[in-house]
């Protein structure tokens, strides 16, 4: 869905290596720009975050005003 290699998603990895070592969990990140929301605001991954009450990142009001449902 989300392109370009970030020169953070090695650690980003590593994270989500150890999280589903420590917890038994499978671990799928998902690292976005407010440029990639802004171009991808009506993905389903979104609504699905906002649907289910998920506050993954600082305020919840602010991807809600991204994605048009403030």
């Amino acid at each position: 869905m989300f392109t370009a290699k970030k020169e953070w998603d090695p650690q980003l990895e590593e994270l989500a290596d150890d999280v589903s070592r420590w917890t038994g969990n499978d671990v799928r990140p998902v690292a976005f720009s407010a440029s990639d929301l802004a171009r991808r605001s009506g993905a389903p991954l979104f609504a699905e975050v906002l649907a289910a009450d998920l506050t993954v990142y600082g305020q919840r009001s602010w991807l809600q005003r991204q994605v048009g449902r403030a």
